[in-house]
């Protein structure tokens, strides 16, 4: 079954800036112990891709297999490494996974016709379909199983989420696509939207059914590409001197 979520008011969120510039530090500095660097292995390939990381210490992305034939959607968990398969065609990837070890990605259907976004959950891969579209990709699932993604048509990609079996759609109003790109445990969603008249990007925020538009101060687009349980987000933006990341905390009511 599919819905369309309600859309109130639209209002501008002001963002309150963590911090602009970042620092990194050798493995084992600090007043902590040592990291510990592990190697992941392939599915047999000559390379690999980590897409996300969950509490557990369990990764997820995707892997050459042997001959760099074909891609495949991969588990690292334990020490082990996991060839999650694929929906029917070559290749697959993984976007994201939870503390329970649910993966969401994408895969090549039979003849490798499409690409349907999946869910990966108890050793099964399950195919999410469409919603009518011509393709699908699932990006991002939180603890409750709740997942975004994207379906695309003819007009445009147009943003999902998928809860306990119901498809509802994300449109932004007025715009030309809206990509969803991280849900949090209390459902927040966060992604991005571009605009059909300057095909200018906007980051969102879309908590308790309100849209709230995150424009980083001065830029010329803003993308916004995670959010945490503490509503931190993650994005990037430009501006005249170049392409920048950001970690911001969304204040002035954007999360009530």
């Amino acid at each position: 079954m599919r819905k369309h979520l309600s859309l109130p008011p639209i209002t501008v969120c002001s963002l309150l800036l963590l911090f602009t510039a970042g620092q990194t530090r050798p493995c084992g500095q600090g007043s902590g112990a040592g990291s510990t660097i592990v190697n992941v292995p392939t599915l047999g390939g000559s390379g690999f891709q980590v897409n996300a990381l969950n509490s557990g210490g369990d990764i997820t992305g995707y892997s050459y297999t042997p001959g760099d034939l074909a891609a495949h959607a991969f588990l690292f968990s334990g020490g082990t490494v996991h060839d999650l398969g694929t929906l029917g065609g070559d290749n697959s990837q993984s976007s994201a996974l939870n503390t329970s070890g649910q993966i969401v990605g994408d895969s090549a259907v039979s003849d490798n016709a499409a690409t349907h976004g999946f869910l990966y959950s108890a050793g099964t891969m399950i195919d999410l379909g469409t919603l009518g579209g011509s393709y699908s990709s699932a990006i991002a699932i939180n603890d409750a199983g709740q997942i975004v993604g994207i379906a695309g048509f003819a007009a445009g990609p147009h943003g999902f989420l998928l809860t306990r079996g119901v498809f509802s759609t994300i449109d932004f109003p007025g715009v030309l696509s809206t990509i969803p790109e991280g849900i949090n445990n209390r459902g927040t969603i966060v992604g991005w939207y571009q605009t059909p008249d300057t095909l200018t990007l906007h980051g969102f925020i879309l908590d308790q059914q309100d849209f709230s538009t995150i424009d980083f101060p001065g830029s010329t687009f803003t993308q916004v590409f995670g959010i945490n349980n503490k509503g931190q987000i993650v994005g990037s933006y430009a501006d005249s001197s170049g392409i920048h990341g950001f970690l911001a905390r969304c204040v002035d009511g954007c999360l009530p």
